[in-house]
């Protein structure tokens, strides 16, 4: 009996061991997690009260570490009005980019893509709100205060009108704390696999977007393919449907929301390989 009860003793202080080694690699993968921004309060669940970066559920990050993934690849600064290439979803400063479209370029300028933007490349680069939120009001706040008082300055010794946020009066709010909300210009959606497909397809990590309401349905397919792991080659095969209607590669997602969709709902697309 002696010996029965010190083999039991002797496996749960085995098994006690394999659990606290079992939650530490937990915390170290939520850590990891976290160091990705995927969203602007950065929580971690069921993390360990011992860890000193963790605070009431939060986690200190030192933003040195991801400020690479909010620097435009011309200028090498903190994006200012980002607009992001539909066609490949690199980002860039408006004034960069623009500047980078009157030399005649018609490609994308980042240095590991130049993707062909034909025949108008401006039609391409679209206003990403939902990154410009980010860098203004969650990360870089006093980046963002800084940058606005010098710009003020700018246009008072130059006696140049200041632009309408900075005047006096102003209707326009900055809160901080605010969240990011989709303009009219804009359209909540969700992308989800379908379920009557022949083929078994992974839902996404991320289903919900908040896209422009100009890009087209073969942006959200390209957007697809590189979330699921996919070649481009295989967009000939995608599906994406609406309401059991497989919506054409040319539609805008306004298009289709109001003539397919035509519910005040966010749009729900559901996605498939016919091979």
């Amino acid at each position: 009996e002696f010996e029965m009860d010190e083999s039991e003793d002797s496996s749960s202080e085995r098994q006690g061991k394999r659990k606290r080694e079992v939650d530490d690699e937990h915390i170290d993968d939520e850590e990891s997690i976290c160091k990705t921004l995927d969203s602007s309060d950065v929580r971690v669940a069921d993390a360990s009260e011992t860890d000193s970066r963790v605070q009431n559920g939060l986690v200190d990050v030192n933003l040195s570490s991801v400020v690479e993934n909010f620097t435009c690849p011309i200028c090498s600064g903190l994006y200012k009005n980002p607009l992001t290439i539909t066609e490949c979803l690199h980002t860039f400063c408006r004034s960069c980019l623009y500047k980078y479209f009157t030399t005649g370029a018609k490609k994308c300028p980042h240095p590991k893509c130049g993707m062909p933007l034909q025949p108008d490349p401006y039609k391409d680069a679209l206003q990403d709100r939902t990154l410009e939120s980010l860098v203004d009001k969650v990360l870089f706040v006093n980046v963002k205060e800084e940058d606005d008082v010098h710009e003020r300055n700018f246009h008072a010794k130059r006696g140049i009108r200041p632009k309408p946020e900075f005047e006096s009066g102003s209707t326009m709010t900055t809160d901080k704390a605010g969240p990011v909300i989709a303009t009219d210009d804009e359209i909540d959606l969700f992308l989800e696999p379908d379920e009557e497909s022949l083929h078994r397809i992974p839902p996404l990590e991320r289903p919900h977007l908040c896209v422009s309401g100009r890009a087209r349905i073969v942006h959200l397919k390209k957007y697809l393919l590189r979330k699921l792991n996919m070649p481009e080659k295989d967009i000939s095969s995608l599906d994406l449907k609406c309401r059991n209607e497989i919506v054409g590669n040319d539609h805008s997602l306004r298009f289709t929301e109001r003539t397919v969709w035509m519910n005040t709902e966010p749009m729900i697309l559901f996605y498939r390989f016919t091979t």
